[in-house]
């Protein structure tokens, strides 16, 4: 991902006068206080982002680090530290077959509830697992019976119907998901008037949603969304920057979605 320009720091409410650039990484970041961009420059770890481009190297950000290799090293945080492979990272995990489960009304050819159902139940379980913690899960089950399954919500813990969450569901009951963000209530898509999905199309497997819910819990600003810390209006910018990392279609997705395809 190209470095942050500083008109896209004002727009995300970050003084310019707390940026540097790292010289490991090129990359433009920003620090909590004066003191702490100071002890850095006199470091030598990063320097004045006046300089020029030509002079820095250039290493390109993990596709889902939305503001470069330095995002929560240099906000304060401690740095980030590798993913333990997981049970969930494994293939067989997710291996159901979709010929096991019977399908819907001949009318809806493609539709398959029960699957679509029992691929959600494996979702449900690997983020219950990994953030049950600090997140809450709700389902509207009917998968077979009712003929619908309806969609899976992560809220903050204890904020349930009244918080901000985000929402993967199959409108096509054919275990093919998309994801979007809910206003409290669950009856409006939060930016999305016609409900369209952060990838752009209801595309991803069960494991592709669960690789790309993780990536969204994982973010400081959606965390802050969903547990209340945040108003719609500041999430705005982190938002845009989501959509524009998952859309199919865009250059800046490319390395996202190949991610997710693994």
């Amino acid at each position: 991902m190209a470095n942050i320009r500083l008109k896209e720091l004002i727009e995300a409410n970050v003084d310019p006068k707390l940026v540097a650039r790292s010289k490991e990484s090129g990359k433009l970041v920003y620090f909590k206080t004066p003191q702490a961009k100071d002890a850095a420059l006199k470091k030598g770890s990063h320097e004045d982002p006046k300089a020029k481009k030509g002079e820095q190297p250039k290493v390109d950000a993990k596709p889902n680090d939305m503001f470069g290799g330095d995002y929560a090293n240099d906000r304060g945080g401690e740095t980030p530290k590798a993913d333990t492979p997981s049970k969930y990272d494994n293939k067989s995990y997710w291996k159901i077959n979709k010929d096991d489960y019977e399908t819907g009304a001949p009318s809806w050819s493609e539709s398959n509830p029960e699957f679509t159902a029992a691929s959600l139940d494996l979702v449900n379980t690997a983020i219950n697992d990994e953030f049950g913690k600090d997140f809450e899960i709700t389902r509207q089950y009917g998968g077979g019976e009712g003929g619908y399954e309806g969609p899976m919500q992560i809220f903050g813990k204890g904020k349930g119907e009244d918080g901000y969450s985000i929402s993967i569901g199959s409108s096509g009951q054919d275990g093919k998901f998309g994801i979007v963000f809910l206003e409290p209530g669950g009856e409006e898509a939060l930016f999305e008037p016609n409900w369209e999905p952060i990838t752009g199309e209801e595309n991803l497997t069960a494991q592709q949603a669960y690789k790309v819910s993780k990536t969204l819990l994982k973010m400081p600003e959606v965390q802050k969304l969903l547990k209340g810390e945040m108003k719609p209006k500041q999430f705005g910018p982190t938002y845009a920057k989501i959509k524009d990392m998952f859309s199919k279609g865009k250059t800046e997705s490319t390395k996202l979605t190949s991610m997710i395809k693994k």
